[in-house]
């Protein structure tokens, strides 16, 4: 008897699935929806990018942190949005993808997630609407939400690219370490809460007073996201979870970017949000611009500079 070794390679196909076959089915029609949600992040990109370099040309209103934050987000978020179409389009070609433009498109997905939550904490905290933002109200946010965002990541990353996780259909929230997460989210959404309605009982403006119970209450909805797409998940067969939690996640964010491009729109007779007529005043009494003081500087802290 001879010794002899046999290698062999499996290489499985949909062919259903026409231009997409080297695809799982569970991916299938990926592409189509981030190209979609790719356009969606540009429009919102362009448009916070006009209102930056061409309306609010002459004034501070772009050096703003809040304003620098939205633009980042949104930089990220349509940034992430190019790099997950290259990674799926690949994938129709290969049934692999290119899996670092995957795992960094991942991170600006988790970056915009960061930042956008932080806009809205400072929200209800009364940033930028009924109180001047400082410069300690970001170290509290990085050190609040900076962890949070990145054991999301690698938790998505673990649940979507771990070897250890080839043959389970679950979920990855409906692991343990998910359903952590989804209760540190729920304890965010509790902040959240009792920071507006703090800042609904301090606020004498009636305006101001609508405002938190109107749309503070709309971005309020944002923190119950990831529990609803968890609920979802475990409603939907696993072959179709990863494009419906998709849809559903990235709807929700561009929804609530929107949300926030509309009430910053630097022309607004009636903003949603409010800079701080002291932190932009750089007009003088005949209506030029001076050549000095161009940049953002924020109010002393007051009473109501708490932390969060």
């Amino acid at each position: 008897n001879s010794d002899f070794s046999l290698d062999y390679a499996v290489h499985t196909q949909n062919p259903l699935l026409e231009w997409q076959h080297e695809m799982s089915y569970d991916v299938a029609g990926v592409v189509h929806w981030c190209v979609l949600f790719l356009f969606i992040n540009v429009i919102l990109a362009l448009s916070q990018l006009y209102a930056c370099r061409d309306l609010a040309r002459d004034t501070p209103w772009a050096s703003h942190p809040v304003v620098r934050m939205l633009t980042g987000g949104l930089v990220c978020a349509g940034g992430s949005q190019v790099l997950l179409f290259i990674h799926f389009r690949c994938m129709t070609m290969d049934g692999v993808g290119m899996i670092h433009l995957y795992v960094l498109g991942k991170f600006l997905q988790a970056a915009a997630k960061f930042l956008l939550m932080s806009l809205l904490l400072l929200v209800s905290r009364g940033r930028c609407v009924s109180h001047a933002l400082t410069s300690a109200d970001a170290f509290r946010l990085l050190a609040l939400l900076g962890p949070f965002c990145l054991c999301a990541y690698f938790l998505e990353l673990w649940g979507e690219l771990g070897a250890s996780r080839t043959y389970t259909t679950d979920f990855v929230y409906a692991t343990g370490c998910g359903h952590l997460m989804i209760v540190l989210d729920l304890g965010l959404l509790a902040m959240y809460a009792c920071n507006l309605q703090q800042s609904i009982n301090e606020e004498d403006d009636d305006e101001k007073r609508r405002f938190y119970q109107t749309w503070g209450l709309a971005f309020g909805l944002w923190f119950l996201a990831l529990p609803g797409i968890a609920l979802l998940a475990h409603l939907l067969a696993p072959w179709v979870q990863y494009r419906v939690v998709l849809v559903v996640s990235n709807l929700a964010q561009a929804a609530t970017f929107a949300a926030l491009v509309i009430g910053l729109w630097p022309t607004q007779r009636k903003p949603l949000l409010r800079l701080e007529l002291v932190e932009l005043e750089t007009w003088s009494t005949d209506g030029t611009v001076p050549g000095l003081d161009k940049s953002w500087q924020p109010l002393p802290c007051g009473p109501a500079d708490q932390h969060y």
